[in-house]
């Protein structure tokens, strides 16, 4: 799965530095690491979170609706 040509991505529920929890994720192949330019150290330390912009895609979209 590491090698696969699509990005994969795991996280799960962990407590953090200042006693809150969130979803950390816990697992990037090789095809998630290059999109996202971050190494492993980097990747599996983020909480997913804080992974996207503030103003995504999605929400931008669903505005327009």
């Amino acid at each position: 799965m590491f090698l696969a040509d699509a990005a994969v991505l795991s996280h799960d529920r962990q407590t953090l530095a200042d006693g809150s929890r969130d979803n950390v994720f816990n697992y990037a192949n090789r095809a998630a690491l290059q999109t996202f330019e971050r190494t492993w150290e980097a990747q599996t330390s983020i909480p997913s979170s804080q992974s996207a912009d503030a103003e995504s895609d999605v929400q931008v979209r669903y505005r327009s609706l």
